[in-house]
């Protein structure tokens, strides 16, 4: 036997048909080929525009967000726990708004 057959690697195999070897291969030619489609997308200047222009507004909507949940703590219609459980929510909405859109095409 060989010295550096991985025996773990030898039982998975061992039993496999034709049928599951083209199943698997079409499985990761349709991956490739969905990921080669996102990056074509994604790489299309209207799209890089409308996707800065959808984070923009989400940061403004969070910022008008995140005030509209102090006033209502002033006001006392929310009480402050809830009132801090909103703004973590809505700053980790915001904290999506920066993530780089550079980094996609890599």
């Amino acid at each position: 036997m060989n010295a550096n057959l991985n025996m773990t690697t030898y039982r998975n195999n061992a039993y496999r048909t034709s049928e599951d070897i083209r199943r698997e291969y079409l499985q990761n030619a349709r991956r490739r080929e969905m990921i080669a489609l996102l990056k074509r997308t994604l790489a299309k200047p209207s799209v890089r525009k409308a996707i800065v222009t959808a984070k923009a507004i989400i940061a403004i909507a969070c910022a008008v967000a995140l005030f509209s949940v102090l006033g209502s703590i002033e006001a006392g219609t929310t009480t402050a726990l809830s009132g801090v459980i909103y703004a973590v929510v809505i700053a980790a909405v915001e904290c999506l708004c920066f993530i780089p859109t550079t980094d996609i095409l890599k």
